[in-house]
């Protein structure tokens, strides 16, 4: 299996409308990714309750000065690697 690092996220998605808001999905749920950290070599998506999500120029600026080697994670319900991503309805949508 492949996980997605920051490095290749950035790469990928630098073609896409910066305005796009960024989801995580756990099974049939979808959470807005609201807040970023870092756990040793993780950078974790979490979600905070009645949030904004972040989009993508604000995920971009927070992340600039972060090691682009670090690997993505959902923060719901454990620190699940993340494998990619999906376009949906101007939405990022992680998985």
């Amino acid at each position: 299996m492949i996980i997605i690092k920051l490095s290749e996220f950035k790469v990928s998605s630098q073609d896409l409308d910066r305005a796009r808001t960024i989801f995580i999905q756990n099974q049939s749920t979808i959470y807005p990714v609201t807040n970023l950290s870092i756990n040793k070599q993780k950078l974790i998506l979490g979600s905070g309750k009645k949030q904004k999500p972040l989009n993508l120029n604000q995920f971009n600026q927070q992340t600039m000065k972060f090691d682009k080697n670090l690997i993505l994670y959902l923060d719901k319900p454990e620190k699940l690697r993340i494998f990619g991503y999906r376009l949906e309805n101007n939405q990022i949508i992680f998985g």
